[in-house]
């Protein structure tokens, strides 16, 4: 079974995460904040799954690139 997942780098992390539950319905699961209150790591969730996650953007960073898709692999013997 594999689980995909796909993270977005944004800037304004606390207002993105508001603006997301709002549009999709979702629920704020797992997360941590940044010394000034953005998200180090969010991630939000509909019925207990997640759905995607959001993560600060520094402002000097131009080269990342804004959305990435992950892969976690459980293996189930």
């Amino acid at each position: 079974m594999s689980l995909s997942g796909v993270g977005l780098y944004v800037m304004n992390s606390r207002e993105a995460v508001e603006m997301y539950q709002s549009a999709f319905n979702l629920k704020l699961g797992y997360h941590v904040l940044n010394k000034d209150g953005s998200y180090f790591h969010s991630e939000l969730c509909k019925e207990r799954e997640e759905v995607f996650s959001v993560v600060e953007s520094p402002s000097y960073v131009t080269t990342v690139n804004p959305v990435q898709l992950c892969f976690t692999f459980v293996w189930k013997r």
